[in-house]
């Protein structure tokens, strides 16, 4: 599909175009170029280009087409437009920011220990000889390291907003200390997107109109550009040392397109009429056992499931080995739909998604009509980075938001344990 320099250029430049019309379309809505929006938009770009290179049946293709417009449409029926949120009237107590610290630091510890033992036991991801598989291996081998990929990708995110939130409002150095030793764990176990996720929620930072005109966030804030760059040389590196000792800089490159374009990589294993036959057994049973199998399954109500990428690339390779490795594509809501729905019902659902994307981003936007305290604040600024996922693998962020909720409870008991410890000695103290 990609196998030039020449390839990569006319595949991008039609993207481009494809993208080009989205942002027309979306630009009241966008902050700015970083943020997360921006990046959906241009992996939405990236997965249109991937139909039209790879459907050849012309229904399922305008199946696909309509799906995205009705997911664009529900999203706009929201109008979440981009204004400044005044976060003055938010309420930040001295008992809520003391919680939020306890918090930060035993979630910090359980993200730390995990990691390490992680590593003690399989090495740094990034020095393995090809760290974006070894990004997946590590966690899918048993030994119980995949409740380590759970707590990175769920409360590790959480705990990035609540950091840097929190050092925004009290400029200690320790939350900033933090912040860094668990963007530097996120880097080496291989993870690309932890740059664009860390980023973008500078980004939605500094909509707020308070925290804009602070010192602290002009620092960080100036920082995106090198991140960035930052982001990019590493992302190439990775998949350099993911080639072999003969792969160069333009092999790399022409590999990000690969990754990029495969944001889609969906829609080379279903869109054939003897695999839509196949899928098209699937219902709304089978929808809530997926969608929800990370809850119905820790309350032990069905089994648990490995995600329907899964089962789609094991019909693909017509193999019935299931290997018990996550190795499947992501299930974007077109082929989700159209799985679980049917051609018609594929259309009412990307609306539905649509609505549920945009509905979450306007609460954003709306946070200074609600009466928030600081620990809503996070909630819906971790929200807001979490949602964009939802089109592309709604099954994948529900687990990841459930993932999210189990391993804070740890450190939301501890936390809420400590302050009322302390909260007795000061009332001894007065007595």
């Amino acid at each position: 599909m990609i196998e030039s320099f020449a390839d990569l250029g006319i595949i991008c430049l039609q993207t481009l175009f494809i993208f080009a019309i989205s942002f027309l379309i979306y630009r009241k809505y966008i902050i700015s170029l970083f943020d997360p929006l921006f990046f959906f938009l241009i992996t939405q770009a990236f997965s249109v280009e991937m139909a039209l290179l790879q459907i050849t049946y012309t229904p399922y293709l305008v199946n696909f087409l309509l799906c995205v417009v009705c997911l664009n449409i529900g999203f706009l029926l929201n109008r979440p437009r981009v204004k400044e949120i005044d976060d003055s009237n938010f309420v930040y107590s001295d008992e809520l920011l003391k919680f939020v610290n306890y918090f930060n630091l035993f979630a910090f510890i359980i993200i730390v220990a995990a990691n390490l033992v992680l590593i003690s036991q399989k090495g740094l991801a990034l020095l393995s000889d090809d760290p974006s598989l070894a990004k997946f291996s590590n966690f899918d081998e048993g030994g119980g390291f995949g409740a380590v990929r759970r707590i990175n990708w769920g409360l590790l995110n959480l705990v990035f907003v609540s950091l840097l939130f929190t050092y925004m409002r009290t400029n200690r150095k320790r939350n900033l200390i933090m912040l860094f030793v668990l963007f530097l764990i996120s880097m080496t176990s291989g993870a690309k997107g932890v740059v664009l996720t860390f980023v973008s929620l500078i980004s939605l930072l500094g909509i707020f109109k308070k925290t804009q005109v602070m010192s602290s966030f002009k620092k960080i804030n100036r920082a995106k550009i090198p991140l960035l760059v930052v982001g990019f040389i590493f992302a190439i590196f990775i998949l350099i040392k993911g080639g072999g000792d003969n792969a160069s800089i333009q092999d790399g490159l022409i590999k990000l397109g690969i990754r990029f374009l495969y944001f889609g990589d969906a829609i080379i294993y279903y869109y054939e009429p003897s695999t839509v036959a196949h899928f098209q057994s699937y219902n709304f049973i089978d929808f809530l056992s997926y969608h929800f199998n990370s809850i119905l399954g820790f309350l032990r109500i069905v089994d648990y499931k490995l995600p329907l990428g899964n089962d789609l690339l094991l019909y693909y390779i017509k193999s019935s080995d299931d290997t018990g490795l996550s190795i499947g594509p992501n299930t974007p809501y077109y082929i989700s739909g159209h799985i679980f729905f049917g051609a018609f019902g594929a259309l009412i659902y990307s609306f539905v998604t649509g609505l549920i994307f945009g509905f979450v981003r306007r609460k954003f936007f709306s946070m200074d009509k609600m009466k928030l305290n600081f620990l809503m604040a996070i909630g819906i600024i971790f929200l807001n980075l979490l949602i964009t996922s939802f089109p592309q693998d709604a099954q994948l962020m529900i687990s990841m938001l459930f993932d999210t909720i189990v391993f804070a409870s740890l450190p939301i008991i501890l936390s809420v344990m400590f302050c009322y410890s302390s909260f007795n000695q000061k009332t001894k103290t007065a007595e």
